[in-house]
């Protein structure tokens, strides 16, 4: 497919007028943002004279395409970020990625649907864009504000440098090593083993009966980086979360005897209980783990969770040996 150019402009906005209503449904579900979205003509964009409102802090996300990449551009003055998007933990890094997987999926044509996506703050959103490699083949479709305080985002394409768009999180710097104390000149032997049996690591209690006992993992450090996180953990951990499981939406279920399914052809209709408008189980191998409703995200199908399915719990009777008070010790 061949990068998206200027030439994607019309494409774009007829996308944007058709996906405006849904986009703004997502930064009420992301952002709790209530607004309403109406695009406006496309311009060129030129870097050294960006719109005023390019020219301050916000929020990118930048939408990886095949061949290419776009980005929306949320500033600060339209009021629709939260304060926690500057330093946003696990769940506030899960809605950013949530409101650029659908914001991609419902201002971009069908045929130009985002591959990966990735969502950030920048200190300066035009500046953002010039490192992220737009050029002179760039467009913007502006996308106005009703609610909130007013103003814009921005869909810019197409950027050479998406990658640089969102500056990496500084490394947290290590705490300097203590400095080993100097020996001292002289020191008697008593001293010595006194010291040594100090410093020494005392040895979990074992039993022979179980071989594991006493084994202690130690958890890795909090890290505002969930890949951070992950790359932290143990091997055998690591090669757990590779494994792949199929997932899948389960609308309804029934039992029909063998000849009624043996008469299936084009056209049957199979009647389920189950309502249509009811709550549908999502299902990760064989074990139920959450409860959502469909959503549409452009043209396509999508579930929403609304509740989390908790594993099942067991409970065994511990039964106690009775004392007979009589008895002598």
């Amino acid at each position: 497919m061949a990068p998206p150019g200027k030439e994607l402009a019309p494409q774009v906005v007829a996308a944007c007028l058709a996906g405006a209503s849904e986009a703004s449904s997502s930064f009420a579900r992301c952002l709790g943002a209530s607004i309403t979205l109406a695009p406006s003509d496309c311009f060129d964009y030129h870097v050294g004279s960006p719109p005023q409102a390019m020219q301050e802090a916000g929020l990118a996300l930048v939408l990886h395409l095949d061949g290419g990449a776009a980005v929306v551009l949320i500033p600060e003055s339209t009021g629709l970020l939260p304060d926690w998007y500057l330093k946003p933990d696990a769940t506030g890094e899960s809605k950013l990625a949530t409101l650029a997987q659908e914001l991609g999926m419902v201002l971009l044509p069908e045929e130009q649907m985002p591959l990966d996506f990735a969502a950030g703050a920048v200190a300066d959103l035009a500046g953002a864009v010039e490192r992220g490699g737009a050029g002179a083949n760039s467009s913007c479709v502006p996308l106005e504000i009703t609610g909130a305080k007013g103003g814009s985002i921005f869909l810019l394409w197409p950027l050479s440098s998406p990658a640089q768009v969102i500056p990496p999180k500084p490394a947290t710097p290590a705490p300097p090593a203590a400095k080993p104390a100097e020996p001292k000149a002289v020191e008697t032997k008593a001293a010595e083993s006194k010291a040594a049996a100090v410093a020494a690591p005392v040895p979990p209690p074992s039993s022979a009966a179980d071989p594991g006992a006493g084994l202690r993992f130690a958890s890795p450090p909090p890290s505002d980086n969930v890949e951070e996180r992950i790359y932290k953990l143990p091997p055998y951990t690591r090669s757990i979360l590779r494994i792949e499981v199929p997932v899948r939406v389960t609308l309804a279920t029934t039992q029909l005897p063998l000849k009624r399914i043996v008469e299936l052809g084009p056209g049957s209709i199979i009647q389920f209980e189950k309502p249509c408008d009811s709550e549908l189980s999502l299902q990760v191998g064989e074990h139920e783990v959450a409860i959502g409703e469909a959503v549409k995200v452009g043209e396509k199908f999508g579930l929403r969770l609304t509740s989390m399915v908790m594993p099942p719990e067991r409970f065994f009777a511990v039964r106690g040996k009775r004392v007979d008070p009589n008895k002598k010790p």
